[in-house]
Parts: structure tokens; C-alpha cells; sequence
């Protein structure tokens, strides 16, 4: 009976030791797919109009670092992807009303970036948001994606570079109710900054 408990008790070392060994053995966390860079793109400030129940509002918000996934660059000719994963922006409109924006991560939003001459930069930067707005206590979603384009200068954008709503004004539905028409994002121009020690 004791050799049998003594044997037990050895196991559990030895099982230990052995877990350790297959996890100190194990490769290292991987990265992106092969050719994507994941990056953060500083403090976007945004300003734009959006119609809420027939009224004109508009806003100013700040951002908060975001993440987004980029296609490595090869070539001037070739299209990168972009996938977006998180953004978040929050500020007031003129009547004082909080104001938040983020991604409605039921949808994927995505983005291209793809070289104006024969160099990496400038570029050409598309994106296409699938946005949940937050305003007087109502949370709104889109059936299609913000568009926003612009030229930029690095990935992430440099400063001063600026995307801007592209196409047809955004219509926004009460979350979960797609028959409710809420509002109209209307215009949009986000600008990009470095981050400063004040924020």
C-alpha cells in the first residue's frame, strides 16, 4: 500500500515537470498572418454633423489609441487591407449632449491603403466603419459601413492627415429595432494626431 501512495507521489512531480517542459518548449506567441503589422493610430479628433429626429447636431470628439490590422507593404500597385479592431471616441454635441462612437462589433469594418505614386507614402486610405453611436441615451447602429477617405503619410497616419466622410449620408437605427430610424450621420472629418503628454 505504501509503494503504491509512494508511487503516486512521484507521479505528480514528474507530470509537473513534464507540463513545464512542453510549455517552456512551446514557440512563442505568433504574430499577425504573415504580411500584417497590427498598429494603433495615435488620437484621432473628430468633427461632423449628425441629423437626429429630423435636427441638425453637431459634434466634436476625442479618441482614444486604436488598433488596426495593416497588410505589410511589397508593393506601390497592390491594395493592403485593413481590418479594423477597436475604436473608441467620445465627446459632446453643441447642446452639451455626451456623444460616444465606437465599433459595432457584430460587423467587421475594414479598411485599403494603397500608394498614390511609386513609393509606399503618400497613400490613398479607405475605410469602412461599421459604427454604434451612443447619444441621449439611445444606442444606434448602421446597416452599412462610414466610408472615410484620405491621403496619409505613414501607417500609422501622420500628423495633420485627415479622412473624411465619403458617398451617401449614413442612416442609424435604434439597436435591435432595424425598422427605427434614428438619425443620419451626415458629415464626418477625422484628423489624426501623435500622442501628446496633456491627454
Amino acid at each position: 500500500m505504501k509503494s503504491v501512495k509512494l508511487r503516486k507521489a512521484m507521479m505528480v512531480p514528474a507530470i509537473l515537470f513534464a507540463l513545464l517542459a512542453a510549455v517552456s518548449n512551446a514557440p512563442a506567441a505568433e504574430e499577425p498572418g504573415d504580411g500584417e503589422v497590427c498598429h494603433g493610430i495615435g488620437w484621432p479628433d473628430c468633427i461632423g454633423a449628425f441629423e437626429m429626429f429630423g435636427t441638425d447636431i453637431s459634434y466634436e470628439m476625442k479618441g482614444l489609441p486604436t488598433l488596426a490590422v495593416v497588410e505589410k507593404f511589397k508593393d506601390p500597385s497592390k491594395t493592403r487591407v485593413v481590418t479594423w479592431q477597436s475604436l473608441e471616441m467620445e465627446g459632446k454635441t453643441e447642446a452639451g449632449d455626451v456623444m460616444t462612437m465606437t465599433l459595432d462589433t457584430s460587423r467587421e469594418s475594414s479598411g485599403t491603403v494603397l500608394s498614390v505614386g511609386n513609393k509606399e507614402f503618400p497613400a490613398t486610405a479607405t475605410m469602412r466603419f461599421f459604427l454604434r453611436i451612443e447619444i441621449g441615451g439611445l444606442k444606434l447602429v448602421s446597416d452599412r459601413p462610414a466610408v472615410v477617405q484620405g491621403i496619409i503619410h505613414s501607417v500609422p497616419p501622420a500628423d495633420g492627415d485627415v479622412l473624411t466622410l465619403i458617398g451617401d449620408p449614413v442612416e442609424f437605427h435604434q439597436e435591435g429595432e432595424p425598422d427605427l430610424k434614428v438619425g443620419t450621420l451626415k458629415e464626418s472629418k477625422v484628423s489624426f494626431k501623435q500622442p501628446a503628454k496633456s491627454r
